[in-house]
C-alpha cells in the first residue's frame, strides 16, 4: 500500500522502526505526516531507501 508516506511490513517480527511500543503501535495504527491509516498488521517505515 502507497499513499503519502511508504511502510514496510514486518510480518515476521511485528516490529515498528521508530515507533514500537507506542500507543499508535499497539492499537494497530500507524502516524505519519498527522495521518492515522488503520492497519492490520504492523508496520516499518524506512525512511532511508523509501522501499515499502
Amino acid at each position: 500500500m502507497q499513499i503519502l508516506f511508504r511502510c514496510r511490513w514486518d510480518f515476521v517480527t511485528g516490529e515498528v522502526d521508530g515507533y514500537a511500543g507506542t500507543p499508535q503501535v499497539q492499537m494497530g495504527l500507524c502516524n505519519r505526516c498527522g495521518i492515522l491509516m488503520p492497519v492490520l498488521y504492523r508496520c516499518r517505515w524506512d525512511f532511508v531507501t523509501g522501499d515499502r
